[in-house]
């Protein structure tokens, strides 16, 4: 398995875009997805957790979390983010330094109930092997989450900015430049879902992220309470009706996983 490694610049702008409008209702609409299908106490491994926004939510539901995150500039931003949570939900979270080729290794012979691993996909050549390794550290029944870029949805990104030329380019490419300046690879739900079964996984749905928020970069704080509010209602709808879905910028799997070996 190859995965790209972001510099530090990289992470840091990450970071810095996640309090955005389209970031924000990401991080709620995902957790809306999430609860739907995680059971209250299940323990959980976020595979590439980033600065722990969505798996501090879990924390504060009563998860006991492992956050596996290779960059120690995510690392410093989770734990500045866990320092304002209170010591019960602080207690729930572990945070530890590994990727999901080391995942095994990290965290030894323990294994979850719930497997997160949101937006690691897009910089890793192989996705069959990201989600071996996903496998290995869950438990029989367990959950797996992934979110993965979406193919079909390459074009329209670069169409809100006026790039024609590379909306033409997106019809057929499962690459893309992102605006980091980082290239990232799409997939789809049709081939991320044969790769689970091929590992006796079961899909139980997936979903769509950012269909109406794709490249909303106001910051949250300037939109309106109640505004805010009708912008993840619709996104929440959109995110589970076709053809809506189908043309986010994102998507959401979640399958369960059987016959662990």
């Amino acid at each position: 398995m190859t995965t790209q490694s972001w510099p530090d610049h990289a992470a840091n702008e990450y970071v810095a875009r996640l309090s955005d409008l389209q970031a924000e209702i990401r991080t709620q609409v995902v957790h809306s997805q999430l609860v739907r299908h995680i059971q209250l106490g299940a323990s959980v491994v976020d595979v590439g957790g980033g600065d722990g926004r969505q798996s501090i939510r879990l924390a504060r539901r009563g998860h006991d979390v492992t956050i596996v995150e290779p960059s120690s500039v995510m690392r410093a931003h989770c734990a500045r983010r866990l320092e304002s949570e209170s010591a019960d939900v602080v207690a729930r979270v572990r945070l530890v330094e590994g990727s999901a080729a080391s995942a095994t290794d990290v965290v030894g012979s323990q294994r979850f109930d719930a497997v997160l691993c949101h937006g690691v996909l897009p910089y890793v050549e192989d996705p069959a092997s990201l989600i071996a390794s996903l496998y290995s550290v869950a438990a029989p029944g367990a959950l797996l989450s992934i979110i993965a870029k979406n193919a079909t949805a390459l074009p329209i990104m670069p169409s809100h900015h006026g790039r024609w030329d590379e909306v033409l380019d997106l019809f057929d490419a499962d690459r893309v430049v992102n605006n980091m300046g980082i290239m990232t690879r799409a997939d789809t739900p049709a081939n991320l879902s044969r790769i689970v079964e091929g590992l006796d996984a079961t899909v139980d749905r997936w979903y769509g992220i950012s269909f109406f928020t794709q490249g909303q970069s106001a910051p949250r704080d300037t939109i309106p309470d109640d505004v805010f509010a009708a912008i993840l209602a619709a996104e929440l709808a959109a995110s589970q009706r076709d053809p809506f879905r189908q043309l986010s910028n994102m998507f959401h799997l979640l399958a369960r996983c059987w016959n662990i070996r």
